[in-house]
């Protein structure tokens, strides 16, 4: 997961910055609490070591230094801060968890100081996979008044390693819920997370859900192409609404298989409207996706049935200029002003298909306002659009396919 390495990177910031080391040159150089002189120049040489990144260095210089005789407690103090620094930049987190608690338990460390102390200490126990007191350690900075959100993610990360995937969950959606009421975009990582919380506890409703989030914040192909594979596998899922996800996979760069690509475009075609199976199937011929293969004759063929369709249908609504007799029934009027408005004249086509929907008697209203949606999305009409989305409320999958084709109405 992409918040793992986020957390690891914010620890090895919290190094490269010397937060972790306190300053031990204004110690040294005010005596602070009888800091030996002998020792303090010791002191200085290791914090340079952890500045320059020479860490396993660092930690045999910190050994040296603490075989020596007569250490008075605040010296005590300034080598476990500096082992811990040292030891989790080395890797050796044991070291590192040991200091960083001696540290803490000391007494010495100001306030203002415990919540950096306690950051590595999170991460020091994250990276040894110890997370009941990755929560603890986290929970224990949370009360110092930290609130740096990468240990939020810490917690969540550790609860889901140790399988305690329902709270993760719980903390993941109330933290991405508070990202999207304050307008701020969650992070993939939190996404993805939250995803696998729910795969990992069989809530199909959930995953789903997660999903949508996803490809609303992050619209990444297989994602879409993902959701319009549940959708279409779930109990009751119309065969009628198959053109409509298709569409959708097109319109979201989740139609790649050259199947899928000729059944679009035969599905248009059957439904009336040869000019978008037209558009669909030269799209796939440009991409390379169409024309190959066993399959490819095949595939020219309909390219052609579909132009000759197009040319045919093109004459016809010229013929039909001026006359409107043959346009007054609803579902008549609805489907001339589907084709109009995928064959390039969209203002006529919707004027018609809104015309249809307000006069009543459709066959499909529901169906109806799907398809007024997807044409107003077309023509760049991202209002109008989410409007019919909300309108096509159905059943057989239809609620939700108008509710994922309503994701690409958001600004």
């Amino acid at each position: 997961m992409q918040v793992k390495y986020a957390l690891l990177r914010l620890f090895q910031l919290l190094l490269c910055l010397g937060a972790l080391t306190g300053n031990v040159p204004e110690a040294v150089a005010q005596g602070a609490e009888g800091i030996r002189p002998e020792l303090g120049k010791t002191l200085l040489l290791i914090q340079d070591l952890l500045k320059t990144g020479q860490h396993k260095e660092a930690l045999a210089r910190i050994a040296e230094a603490d075989a020596s005789t007569g250490k008075t407690p605040y010296e005590l103090f300034i080598l476990d801060r500096l082992r811990g620094a040292a030891a989790a930049g080395a890797g050796e987190i044991d070291v590192a968890v040991r200091s960083f608690e001696a540290v803490l338990a000391s007494g010495r460390l100001p306030a203002a100081e415990q919540a950096t102390i306690l950051e590595a200490l999170v991460g020091s126990y994250y990276r040894a996979k110890n997370y009941p007191q990755t929560i603890a350690a986290a929970q224990r900075y949370f009360q110092q008044g930290g609130s740096n959100p990468k240990i939020r993610s810490a917690v969540i990360q550790a609860r889901y390693a140790s399988g305690d995937f329902a709270t993760a969950a719980t903390e993941l959606t109330a933290d991405l819920d508070a990202d999207e009421q304050a307008g701020r975009k969650p992070e993939e990582a939190q996404l993805q997370l939250l995803a696998s919380c729910h795969l990992q506890l069989k809530n199909q409703t959930g995953y789903a859900n997660a999903l949508e989030r996803l490809v609303a914040h992050f619209p990444k192909p297989q994602h879409w192409l993902e959701l319009a594979i549940r959708l279409q596998k779930q109990p009751g899922f119309a065969e009628r609404l198959t053109l409509d996800v298709l569409r959708l996979q097109r319109a979201t760069g989740a139609l790649t298989d050259a199947d899928d690509y000729a059944y679009l475009g035969q599905l248009a075609l059957q439904a009336g409207l040869p000019a978008e199976a037209v558009a669909v199937l030269e799209e796939g011929f440009a991409k390379g996706v169409l024309g190959q293969g066993s399959d490819g004759s095949k595939q020219k063929q309909l390219r052609d049935l579909a132009n000759r369709q197009a040319l045919a249908d093109a004459k016809q609504q010229t013929g039909n200029q001026g006359k409107d007799s043959h346009r007054n029934e609803s579902n008549t009027m609805f489907a001339d002003g589907h084709a109009l408005a995928t064959a390039g004249q969209a203002e006529l086509g919707l004027a018609m298909m809104e015309q249809a929907v307000a006069k009543g008697g459709l066959k499909r209203p529901a169906d109806a306002w799907l398809h007024l949606g997807e044409t107003y999305l077309a023509a760049g009409k991202k209002d109008l659009a989410r409007t019919a989305f909300d309108k096509a409320d159905g059943p057989e999958g239809l609620r939700d396919l108008a509710r994922l084709w309503s994701i690409l109405t958001r600004p």
